[in-house]
């Protein structure tokens, strides 16, 4: 059924407008499906935004995100992941949706090392998965890890290996800095830098 198929990336909109990004279906993932029944989580409490817009205005895209997905979760051959070619600028791994396995996050990450030209960032809250591929091979340089903090108002712990940890509040947080606002990622950028800044922090939307 994906022999003939080559995944599609998206065009985002609203914050992310200016950045391309590879999309999967958060409501075929079970990883997903069990965070979003969990209370605390962000993706319980937020509650998911995914979630959310493949149940409304985005529900014409399930169907390719959940390919594209497929795709990615399976082993794929040098030869099929050099002919995905990402134009220069910034570009985003799973805008929405999460990594389904090992050889999802071993994919993204020769998909960054094929794609010198371009900065890459990967949000996740499986840093196993990325952290098992990083036993196989070094990160790209060109590739900031992020690890996405499971719970609302927690600062997760950064994970090795990764780069940055994002956390949603609810409110102001106490004694921290809401750095992610005001500006579209395009313009702010601070999750595709290597720029020393280890934690980001947005208010929930």
């Amino acid at each position: 059924m994906l022999n003939n198929f080559t995944p599609r990336s998206s065009v985002m909109t609203g914050k992310l407008k200016g950045l391309g990004a590879f999309n999967c279906s958060s409501l075929d993932n079970e990883f997903c499906r069990q965070m979003m029944v969990t209370p605390g989580t962000i993706c319980h409490d937020g509650p998911c935004f995914s979630a959310r817009m493949l149940q409304s205005s985005r529900q014409n895209c399930r169907p390719l995100w959940k390919r594209n997905g497929d795709w990615f979760a399976t082993e794929r051959s040098y030869s099929e992941l050099k002919n995905i070619v990402i134009p220069p600028g910034y570009f985003r791994f799973d805008g929405h949706g999460e990594l389904l396995s090992m050889a999802h996050a071993r994919n993204y990450l020769y998909i960054a090392a094929l794609n010198p030209q371009t900065k890459f960032a990967l949000w996740t809250k499986r840093p196993e998965l990325v952290q098992q591929a990083l036993g196989e091979r070094a990160k790209p340089t060109n590739l900031q890890l992020i690890y996405s903090s499971p719970y609302l108002n927690k600062i997760a712990k950064r994970p090795a290996g990764f780069d940055k940890v994002f956390t949603v509040f609810d409110s102001v947080p106490y004694g921290h800095r809401i750095n992610c606002a005001g500006k579209r990622c395009i313009e702010c950028r601070i999750c595709y830098e290597n720029n020393g800044i280890r934690t980001i922090n947005e208010i929930v939307k």
